[in-house]
């Protein structure tokens, strides 16, 4: 259960948007403020269970969040170390050789984003042309 929320709650507070014009205090706009700190928080739970939970080399799992930290902190951009941590785990998880589950676990989800992502962008893409955003 860890391992799952630690992903839920790393997709929530990534995604977490400003608040109106109006709130310039308050818990909501706190986590605002705060949501990068937050979801690497969160990210740090995401790393001990990694190595602790999937039983993933701690080496690799210490490797990965370095590199994501440096990226982080090198490029102010919050992309950046989004997706080098996505693709680090992606790595880790695809090369443990210990837990074939581990392995079947990224290739599922790479799966379920190769079906879902289409029509998200179909979707997103019919709002625009009835909302009228499209000419």
């Amino acid at each position: 259960m860890v391992h799952f929320f630690s992903l839920v709650f790393i997709l929530i507070f990534a995604n977490w948007g400003k608040p109106g014009a109006e709130v310039s205090s308050g818990p909501w706009f706190w986590i605002w403020e705060n949501k990068w700190w937050v979801t690497a928080g969160f990210a740090m739970v995401l790393a001990g269970s990694l190595a602790f939970i999937l039983k993933i080399r701690a080496l690799w799992v210490a490797g990965v969040a370095a590199v994501t930290a440096l990226s982080g902190w090198l490029i102010p951009s919050p992309l950046v170390p989004m997706l080098v941590g996505v693709a680090g785990v992606s790595i880790i998880t695809l090369l443990d050789k210990k837990d074939p589950d581990n392995r079947e676990w990224t290739l599922s989800a790479w799966g379920f984003a190769r079906q879902i992502l289409p029509l998200l962008a179909i979707g997103g893409d019919g709002f625009r042309v009835f909302a009228g955003v499209y000419p």
